[in-house]
């Protein structure tokens, strides 16, 4: 990519991320900079986030993040199923109604 492509991605998503609660900021730029050294370091320079203390946030973060998620069950995750109406019964429409006759 060129460096004033770069430039202008960087300065985008600065814009963009600007508006929202810093621990959206940092956790964004724990992704960004997961994926690209530069390009997280851009963002937080453009934040005015010190990219070290940002990184070092994630190793505490991450760690109590798994062990929440893991305490959970798949059971408590699942939708509830749907149940299918039943057939027959009382409110059943006789089977000549469902095909025109004649």
């Amino acid at each position: 990519m060129a460096a004033d492509a770069k430039a202008r991605l960087i300065s985008n998503v600065v814009g963009s991320l600007g508006q929202t609660p810093r621990r959206i900021q940092e956790l964004q730029i724990q992704h960004f900079y997961k994926a690209d050294p530069a390009y997280g370091t851009g963002v937080a320079k453009g934040l005015s986030l010190e990219i070290n203390a940002v990184v070092a946030k994630k190793a505490s973060l991450g760690s109590g993040l798994a062990r929440s998620r893991s305490k959970r069950s798949h059971a408590a995750l699942r939708q509830p199923q749907q149940t299918k109406p039943k057939r027959g019964g009382r409110n059943a429409r006789p089977f000549c109604f469902l095909f025109r006759i004649g």
